[in-house]
């Protein structure tokens, strides 16, 4: 098997090649930086090869490339309760994590800012808060990036996801609840999943038209989240951070899985610039080598590499 710096080599090899692919063909505009964004299930190493690839293709192209989360542009603690308030009930948007618990309007200009080469803060936060719910670090924390930047790696866990016209989530929703199958589905009522669908629209809206390239870390088994994200909260644990209990840990993934079901699958066959099946082959065509699956197993270890 070949080991989690693996990961570190392959994505470092398809950045490079796409920012000198850019360059060469000069199919944008070079004072706009490279935005690469990145998905990958909870605890599958997105952060730590994200740093890595950040020194790696930092020191072989002499140029500023920087990563930040999409975590870091959770709502604030207070802002999230409100959003839970207001939607009474759902679970999948009582915690953070879901579409929905995001600051949509800061991370656009995040994105604007860094795309006009301004002085930019990124956005922290501060998962160890009140218990490990977790709140928006103060903006004296936040790294100050000073121009130019030449790539960005922007990861998370639901980057890329696509919301589901209402009529093919209803669909899937239906089919679950006559399933034999171990399906997080039915465990939620089919109006919280369409709120959480109808705020996944938004993160396509603002955000992914900044991605000039994606890369999928995928799980042979999603349910490997359960495994990774628990490693994450003992290690912060041990770092003397509190954090959540075994128990938490279990509930607060239950949350995501549903997204999971609902979306991992078109991330998978499609490929992820396709708009609808309708152009999906001219989308193919003129966004061919411009993204990235890697296939991990339980340990994280690579298996398979495809473009």
């Amino acid at each position: 098997m070949i080991s989690i710096n693996k990961q570190t080599e392959i994505i470092s090899r398809f950045v490079i090649n796409q920012y000198n692919r850019q360059i060469k063909n000069n199919n944008r505009n070079l004072q706009k930086p490279l935005i690469i964004g990145i998905n990958g299930p909870q605890g599958s190493g997105k952060t730590t090869t994200c740093e890595q690839v950040v020194t790696e293709v930092s020191q072989k192209l002499k140029n500023n490339v920087i990563t930040f989360s999409i975590d870091d542009f959770y709502l604030t603690h207070n802002d999230r309760e409100a959003i839970s308030r207001a939607n009474h009930g759902n679970k999948l948007l009582e915690l953070r994590g879901l579409p929905g618990t995001h600051d949509i309007k800061l991370g656009t200009l995040t994105f604007q800012s860094l795309c006009e080469q301004q002085p930019t803060r990124i956005p922290h936060y501060d998962k160890s808060l009140h218990n490990g719910r977790g709140d928006r670090a103060p903006v004296s924390t936040w790294a100050l990036i000073s121009p130019p930047v030449s790539i960005v790696l922007f990861e998370g866990w639901s980057l890329g996801f696509k919301h589901l016209p209402e009529t093919r989530l209803k669909q899937i929703y239906e089919s679950s609840l006559k399933s034999s199958s171990n399906s997080h589905l039915p465990s939620h009522k089919l109006e919280h999943l369409v709120s959480v669908n109808n705020f996944l629209e938004k993160y396509e809206r603002e955000w992914y038209p900044f991605i000039d390239a994606f890369i999928h870390l995928d799980a042979k088994d999603i349910n490997y989240v359960y495994k990774w994200r628990l490693q994450q909260e003992h290690t912060m644990r041990k770092r003397g951070l509190s954090g959540m209990s075994d128990a938490e840990v279990s509930d607060f993934v239950d949350r995501y899985m549903p997204a999971y079901e609902l979306y991992l699958p078109a991330l998978r066959d499609k490929c992820w610039f396709c708009i609808d099946d309708w152009n999906k082959d001219h989308a193919e065509g003129l966004h061919e080598g411009k993204s990235l699956r890697i296939l991990l197993d339980r340990n994280r270890q690579v298996v398979k590499e495809t473009d």
